[in-house]
């Protein structure tokens, strides 16, 4: 008989627990459970007053146009309750010139972005007949370009809903509880 150590080794585990130990490991595993989605699965939110009246909009006004979902912005108040704001977007269109006007190459790329919205239906050309606004409620959006500097060749051009003037903006005139 040799005298090595054997290459096999045998593991017994035992584990005695108490009551308050069984019960603690329970409330971890339910602990952990809670964490996840799947618990979730079975379990119906409460909406408040403002989701229902968001869900409410969203149903009357949910159509299909050219293959698009569309619907109605939910706001607070129909019509909602904004000052004609177009000092504002007159002053920031006009910034916006002057720094497209010092880079031919970012007014170019501007110039295609707002042309690739209207071809995409996304904006759209106000008639001169339709700029008389006195009698219904009219909010200018302000936009501006921005860009990633890791993809330094492309531009967004974005829309400021949260601009204020007179201390509202279009952000402050819808219900955000679902969006």
């Amino acid at each position: 008989m040799d005298n090595q150590p054997s290459m096999s080794s045998v593991c017994n585990f035992v584990h005695a627990a108490s009551h308050d130990e069984v019960a603690l490991e329970a409330q971890i595993e339910r602990f952990w459970k809670l964490d996840t989605a799947h618990a979730l699965a079975g379990s119906h939110p409460r909406m408040c007053i403002n989701d229902k009246r968001v869900i409410d909009v969203w149903d009357r006004t949910l159509t299909v146009v050219d293959g698009h979902y569309q619907i109605d912005i939910p706001f607070k108040l129909y019509p909602p309750q904004l000052p004609d704001n177009r000092s504002l977007a007159d002053k920031r269109l006009q910034s916006l010139g002057r720094r497209l006007t010092k880079d031919p190459e970012l007014h170019s790329r501007y110039k295609d972005g707002i042309n690739d919205l209207l071809e995409r239906g996304y904006a759209e050309r106000v008639p001169c007949t339709d700029k008389d606004v006195s009698a219904r409620c009219t909010w200018y959006l302000p936009h501006h370009n921005v860009t990633n500097p890791n993809k330094p060749d492309k531009l967004r051009i974005v829309f400021d809903c949260a601009a204020e003037y007179a201390g509202t903006s279009l952000n402050k005139q819808y219900f955000r509880a679902l969006i």
